[in-house]
């Protein structure tokens, strides 16, 4: 339930909605709301407030300013009903003779649930209910009932009602369990909203009451705090409210999303209501605060994969070693092979200074005299040459041996650091069995202020060992997905997994590279090189765009 991808839909808010009147709903506990009434009967009334349709049960309202006796309809008699609110829980007494009766009851019910008949349970509940709206276990259990029948917003209401009366009378439960009981609690009101969401769309509010509910539960269950699916799940829920906040009604695919789009193209009512849940707005955006701050932390103590020192080596310093060893390739012949199929992927010639010639299914790419050709590998049409300086070619990177200096520059990229890596990283377990102390981290960003780049990079890593003067690894992340919650995303890794050494230099034997976001998914491969020939003679006539 939590893994679904989301789509976003534009909306524009209709203006052609019936107001009965304008009033300001004067609540029990002492808040008061103005808005639009929108609708009424004898159990509640709906209200547009800012622009959020909600439910107000009578129980809740001490009275109507604004409307007549006619136009709400008699507040008088509302003592006399048996629904409860959380508003207006405060305490509750029951006596032995009265909790024994209860825990009797509910006994029964569970049994009757235990053998599937749910509605003869139900008949009991609804009973003890009558008697004792204030018990946070019959609140409780109907809450669970209107949950597992998917009546997700009534169920909002009894659990809602259980956490309030909990918290005013905790001698009813008993001190040593309430705090699990309330965590369970208050995730079964994560999971209710959040499917309601996903039958309509995740609106501001909505997004406000799961993160509220999701903190509660961490705060008071903290070994789930740092539990990755969790987590993930609130990364998903304020990339909902990022995307609610601009106006976009958040649709997540599946059925539901099916549904919701008939209903939009139909005309028909797609308002999302909630019940009135007694938190203030300050309060939700507190939590929701909280949410972003933990969520940070989260990503802070993930990207730490490794541990670093100061280096002892400049980038001059380190481009000169990885130069001097591509100095010693004055030509090269290999190819890429799939680790899955034994295909052939890229076949490439390589004569220094600035020859090279890279063949793929698809295309043959040739560099010369500072101009690159792209071949079609179907049609052999050569399209017009594109003028390059030899810094921006990457020569041999799928050998992983790099210019990083003239990569970095060619992209309009940042250096940000350079540091030593005192650990092994878990991706290089497979190359190292032993600490390497030849290993370097080098970071580069993208210029901020470059939005419109493609594809959409912030930040490229490039682990490199100055003794097999590889790069290792070479990690990109690319900026987050609008509404996905993330300021920037690992896209892609690229990782050696073992090495093989001819005439004296080493180069790749095995290697993987993985996309993680679905614009790179595709990449995914495993791939082995053979070296054809080292240091061969190479005809010029292989550069040749005229034999193409």
């Amino acid at each position: 339930m939590f893994l679904k991808i989301l789509i976003l839909i534009l909306f524009i808010t209709s203006s052609s909605v019936s107001v009965c009147f304008c009033a300001t709903i004067h609540l029990k506990d002492g808040k008061k709301v103005e808005g639009e009434i929108i609708e009424r009967n004898v159990d509640f009334i709906k209200a547009n407030i800012h622009g959020v349709l909600l439910t107000y049960y009578l129980d809740d309202i001490d009275y109507v300013e604004g409307s007549t006796e006619q136009d709400i309809g008699h507040y008088t008699d509302i003592s006399q009903r048996s629904v409860s609110s959380s508003s207006t829980m405060k305490q509750a007494s029951f006596s032995q003779r009265e909790m024994r009766e209860i825990e009797e009851a509910i006994a029964v019910v569970l049994d009757y649930w235990r053998i599937d008949n749910i509605e003869q349970g139900l008949a009991i509940l609804q009973e003890k209910y009558t008697q004792y709206p204030n018990h946070p276990e019959i609140n409780y259990w109907l809450g669970e009932y209107c949950y597992n029948k998917k009546r997700y917003l009534d169920a909002t209401k009894y659990f809602s009602d259980a956490i309030n009366i909990m918290l005013a009378n905790p001698e009813i439960i008993g001190r040593q369990t309430l705090n699990n009981d309330l965590s369970k609690i208050h995730y079964r009101l994560v999971d209710c909203y959040n499917e309601i969401g996903q039958q309509k769309y995740f609106s501001e509010e909505l997004c406000l009451r799961i993160m509220y509910h999701l903190e509660k539960t961490f705060e008071l269950s903290s070994e789930i705090a740092q539990d990755q699916q969790y987590l993930e799940f609130l990364r998903k829920t304020i990339g909902h409210y990022d995307a609610a906040e601009l106006g976009v009604r958040v649709l997540e695919r599946g059925e539901s999303q099916k549904e919701m789009m008939k209903q939009l193209i139909s005309g028909e009512d797609t308002e999302l209501i909630l019940l009135y849940d007694g938190i203030s707005q300050d309060e939700k955006l507190k939590y929701k605060n909280k949410a972003v701050k933990r969520l940070e932390n989260y990503d802070l103590s993930r990207s730490s994969l490794y541990q670093l020192s100061d280096s002892d080596k400049t980038l001059n310093g380190l481009v000169k070693t990885c130069n001097d060893d591509m100095g010693r390739i004055q030509t090269i012949h290999y190819k890429k092979v799939s680790g899955s199929t034994s295909e052939t992927l890229e076949e490439a010639y390589y004569k220094s200074p600035f020859y090279l010639k890279t063949i793929t299914r698809r295309a043959i790419s040739i560099f010369t005299e500072n101009k690159l050709y792209m071949v079609d590998g179907r049609t052999n049409k050569v399209d017009d040459p594109y003028d390059m300086q030899p810094g921006a070619v990457d020569y041999l990177m799928s050998l992983r041996k790099l210019d990083i200096e003239g990569y970095i520059e060619s992209r309009k990229l940042r250096l940000s650091g350079i540091k030593r890596i005192e650990n092994i990283p878990e991706e290089l377990k497979d190359l190292y069995t032993e600490h390497n102390s030849s290993l370097y981290l080098v970071t580069a960003n993208y210029n901020e202020t470059q939005e419109d780049n493609w594809p959409p990079i912030v930040r490229i890593e490039f682990l490199i060992d100055t003794k097999f003067n590889l790069i290792v690894m070479e990690r990109e992340y690319w900026r987050g997905v609008f509404g996905s919650g993330r300021k920037e995303d690992l896209a892609t890794e690229t990782v050696i997994k073992s090495v093989q050494e001819v005439e004296g230099l080493h180069f790749p034997l095995r290697g993987k590279r993985k996309g993680f976001i679905q614009d790179t998914a595709h990449l995914t491969q495993d791939w082995q090189i053979e070296i054809v020939s080292l240091n061969d003679y190479i005809d010029d006539g292989i550069f040749d765009v005229k034999e193409h």
